[in-house]
Formats: structure tokens, sequence, C-alpha cells
């Protein structure tokens, strides 16, 4: 389920950066960062994890 946004935040990332929009670029990596630390929590609370 978190995969197809992981990979639409790293498109985003790219678009901003062949575009030089910088900011949007640091705010998209805001995003993708906030979306991997979600990844992360749900990976290790998983029971096979445990």
């Amino acid at each position: 389920m978190l995969a197809p946004a992981v990979r639409y935040a790293a498109h985003v990332r790219l678009a901003t950066l062949e575009r030089g929009d910088f900011k949007e670029f640091a705010a998209s990596a805001a995003f993708h960062a906030h979306l991997n630390t979600i990844a992360n929590r749900i990976i290790s609370d998983h029971p096979a994890n445990k």
C-alpha cells in the first residue's frame, strides 16, 4: 500500500529538480522522508520482525 506513494514521491522529487524548483524539491524531500518513516515503523511493528 505504501510502495506506490513512495514511488510517486520519488517521481515528484525528480520532476521538481528537472524544473529547477528547489523550494518544492525541499518540500517533496520532507514528504518522502515522512513516508519512509511510516514505512519503517510498519515494517518494524510487523509480527514477523519481532
